[in-house]
């Protein structure tokens, strides 16, 4: 009897380990197929951040180190609004321009666009609603003029605080294109674009932001001048798909050729932003 029961105790020790053996294995096979098994699809790694270049800064690449695709505005599809139809002067020093180029602007629908011809434009008022500014923007209305050197904004903005050539605070679906911006301002200026007293001309050239908590979006600011002025030639703040192509930000007329002045002389300034090309021609100060 004591035989038997020594017996039975062997073979339900043996069959024990036989169970243990046989769930070791089968968690092993388990394991293997989890971690070792073929991947089906790349989707399912999460990319390595690439080694060149910050894939988090905004408006440069992905985190695969692919180029982001800026959103920009398209083509205006509406109608060309010619500014001097509406009493704009391109001869240099006559009267006021800016209020014919606002009503050009007011008179404007979504896809239309606004053209400044070849000639000076003399920017002797702010608008009505906002004493800081010459011209303020609407949303999906371009404002062109016929290339850098051939269209001339002349503002008599000098020194005011905060005081703007164009300003689009909470636009979107703009194109600036195509125009120098510059001021009556003869005096010196200054190196330091965050000393208020070290010039003249306007506080900015273009100034683009937030308006009650919506921001500016998909504006395009392309070859433009900015000349003569006291802080920034251009500033962008809490704003996002803002490319800026082909920009000269001088704060004085360069004594040597452009393209040697520009790095030393400009001022544009990129504040809370996503989404922007490193494709300004100056210098970026927060």
């Amino acid at each position: 009897m004591k035989k038997e029961s020594v017996r039975n105790s062997r073979r339900g020790s043996v069959h024990s380990w036989w169970v243990i053996l046989g769930l070791v294995i089968l968690l092993t096979a388990c394991t293997v197929e989890e971690s070792g098994g073929p991947i089906e699809s790349d989707d399912a790694v999460e990319p390595t951040p690439p080694e060149r270049g910050d894939w988090q800064d905004p408006g440069l690449v992905d985190r695969t180190g692919e180029p982001i695709e800026v959103p920009t505005p398209g083509p205006a599809t509406g109608r060309t609004l010619d500014a001097t139809d509406f009493g704009a002067d391109p001869e240099p020093d006559s009267q006021d321009d800016a209020t014919a180029i606002r009503a050009a602007l007011d008179a404007a629908e979504p896809g239309d666009e606004v053209v400044l011809p070849a000639g000076t434009y003399d920017l002797r008022s702010t608008d009505p609603a906002d004493e800081s500014a010459n011209i303020v923007l609407q949303s999906g209305v371009d404002l062109r003029g016929e290339g850098q050197e051939n269209t001339v904004l002349l503002t008599s903005l000098d020194g005011e605080d905060n005081s703007r050539v164009i300003r689009g605070s909470g636009v979107h679906d703009v194109i600036i294109a195509d125009f120098t911006i510059t001021s009556h301002h003869e005096g010196p200026l200054g190196d330091d674009p965050d000393d208020g007293d070290a010039g003249g001309g306007p506080m900015y050239g273009v100034y683009l932001g937030a308006h009650e908590g919506k921001s500016s979006s998909q504006v395009l600011v392309e070859n433009l001048s900015i000349r003569r002025f006291e802080r920034h030639g251009i500033s962008v703040k809490a704003s996002r798909e803002v490319p800026s192509l082909e920009i000269t930000s001088v704060r004085q007329p360069p004594l040597v050729p452009a393209d040697r002045a520009t790095a030393s002389l400009s001022r544009v300034q990129l504040t809370s932003m996503t989404q922007m090309p490193p494709t300004i021609h100056g210098i970026m100060s927060s």
